[in-house]
């Protein structure tokens, strides 16, 4: 089988179930999967017998997509629909930027607790040595009189 035979009988299996836009990026995918796979040496016949019928193709696809229960807008492909669902789930909705702001909040009580440690670490080894030179100095001033 050669490979305009085998998307067209792809996009025939697609018809009907999905969209136009989906099944486009289906034909273009597999398109340029078999193109990278001639690239490599493989002959044609070779990548879509690997492949297996398309037919087969087109419906693990469908199931697939009715699995995780993904509705395509009209027109819309699959790399279309990738970037609306990240958008989505991005930081420019609002429990985004809250999310946001919530962990720069704990950021800066963080950086407070770790400053705060430190300095109470040095005042516990710094006081005590500054006392006892002070001792030593009025030892030493006393000495001298």
């Amino acid at each position: 089988m050669r490979k305009d035979e085998f998307l067209k009988l792809l996009e025939e299996a697609l018809a009907g179930a999905a969209s136009a836009g989906e099944i486009k990026s289906q034909r273009e995918y597999y398109n340029e999967y078999i193109e990278g796979e001639k690239r490599t040496g493989k002959k044609e016949e070779e990548i879509i017998d690997n492949l297996g019928a398309p037919e087969l193709i087109a419906k693990t696809i469908l199931d697939a997509k009715e699995r995780m229960g993904t509705a395509y807008s009209e027109g819309e492909t699959y790399h279309q629909e990738e970037k609306r669902s990240w958008r989505v789930s991005g930081v420019n909705t609002w429990y985004g930027k809250l999310l946001g702001i919530v962990f720069a909040v704990v950021a800066v009580i963080l950086l407070l607790l770790l400053i705060g440690g430190a300095i109470t670490i040095l005042v516990q080894i710094a006081l005590p040595l500054f006392v006892i030179l002070v001792i030593i100095a009025l030892v030493n001033v006393l000495r001298q009189k």
